[in-house]
């Protein structure tokens, strides 16, 4: 399926470009260009640009970039404020697009945040169980980290469906090596008591 949505992806962006360089060639090689025809080349031309740089940017760019966003949570437990940073990362989807060098990337952005505990809310892979493989820098975070790092598996580690669904299958196998190579706890329908900083 991945192939035919990268033909899909493909095709359009080929398509548009030859259709963008007919476009403007024409305007240099057509002299006898009435008002309306420049302008329905025009139209065609942005419209034209409009689909390549959509699918130049939906499918090569910015599936690459890292997104920080930062929310300050007040629990209104007690006078005293606890301040605790904690780093979520979620829908990682490292696989054909998204690899080693994706994942390095995203240690060194964690551990500039210098948090006091990292959560992993799923979809780690996206497509075969293999290519889990490029979660391996994560363990470079265990040494400042361990204990600190917890889990749960997503959508995409179990092929995008619920449970007795007949296309339920457990591509978790490889997460939790690397996960535990790396000391990040998976919780699989538990809890966990954390104390930081006391």
């Amino acid at each position: 399926m991945r192939f035919f949505y990268d033909f899909i992806i493909i095709f359009t962006l080929l398509f548009s470009s030859y259709w963008m360089y007919l476009t403007i060639r024409s305007f240099f090689y057509d002299k006898k260009q009435g008002v309306n025809t420049k302008l329905a080349r025009l139209v065609l031309l942005v419209a034209l640009l409009v689909i390549f740089a959509t699918i130049l940017w939906g499918s090569f760019i910015e599936p690459q970039l890292i997104t920080i966003k930062q929310t300050t949570i007040s629990l209104g437990q007690t006078p005293t404020k606890e301040n605790i940073k904690i780093v979520f990362l979620t829908d990682i989807h490292v696989g054909p697009y998204k690899q080693t060098g994706f994942m390095e990337k995203i240690v060194e952005k964690v551990k500039a945040l210098k948090p006091d505990l990292i959560l992993f809310g799923g979809d780690y892979i996206y497509g075969k169980e293999e290519n889990a493989k490029h979660l391996a820098p994560l363990e470079a975070l265990t040494a400042e980290f361990s204990g600190k790092m917890f889990a749960v598996t997503g959508n995409h580690e179990f092929n995008e469906s619920r449970f007795n669904d007949p296309h339920f299958f457990d591509k978790t196998k490889l997460v939790r090596e690397i996960f535990a190579q790396a000391h990040i706890k998976i919780l699989d329908n538990t809890g966990e008591s954390v104390i930081v900083n006391g």
